[in-house]
């Protein structure tokens, strides 16, 4: 059972190579905690794929808020919308340690290394409104659930500490309650899509 407290020393035990070509994060839950976990220990995939939470699009930047630490096996995703990471807030991860997305398949982000993709002459995709036109509905909803709320000079500054804790560095973010509701899509084939708000 791994979590953003032991991913290191399991990475570590098996000893996973820190340039490792590809490497894949998919938590349901815990996934921008356990991606800057690894990322702050040093490892640096030429590839790293991502599952980040399509139910927002690019709106909103959050995150779930960190299992409690120790009693990670009691909190499950419920295959509703609460779980990972949005797509800004993790890119805006992801660029604090060098890498920028590339490519989108609807439930993953796909990262590369920023300098070792220039220096091979890659096209790079506008970070702007990436990776989509919009939200897409596919789990149920989840109103009134806390969320944190990833700001990005926070992430800029804080993320490569390695000093700090994941619970610390979750510390650093505010948290925020989030509505949502899902709009029927108006021709058939097409999905549904799924607004988030504040309440006043």
């Amino acid at each position: 059972y791994f979590t953003p407290s032991n991913i290191v020393s399991l990475l570590e035990k098996y000893h996973v190579d820190k340039h490792v070509d590809v490497l894949s994060i998919g938590t349901d839950y815990d996934d921008f905690w356990t991606t800057r976990e690894i990322l702050v220990a040093g490892y640096r995939p030429r590839v790293l794929i991502n599952e980040y939470n399509v139910n927002f699009g690019q709106s909103w930047s959050v995150s779930t808020v960190p299992k409690p630490v120790g009693e990670e096996e009691k909190t499950h995703w419920n295959r509703d919308c609460y779980f990972g990471v949005s797509a800004p807030a993790l890119i805006h991860l992801m660029q604090a340690f060098g890498y920028t997305p590339v490519f989108s398949n609807d439930v993953n982000l796909m990262f590369v290394q920023l300098n070792q993709a220039l220096d091979l002459g890659m096209m790079i995709p506008s970070i702007d409104r990436f990776p989509g036109p919009s939200e897409s509905v596919l789990h149920a909803g989840c109103s009134g659930r806390t969320w944190k709320e990833i700001d990005p000079e926070t992430v800029k500054s804080k993320a490569a500490e390695e000093t700090l804790s994941h619970t610390a560095f979750a510390a650093s973010f505010s948290d925020i309650v989030l509505h949502e509701k899902t709009y029927k899509a108006s021709k058939r084939g097409d999905r549904d899509w799924r607004n988030f708000y504040q309440l006043e």
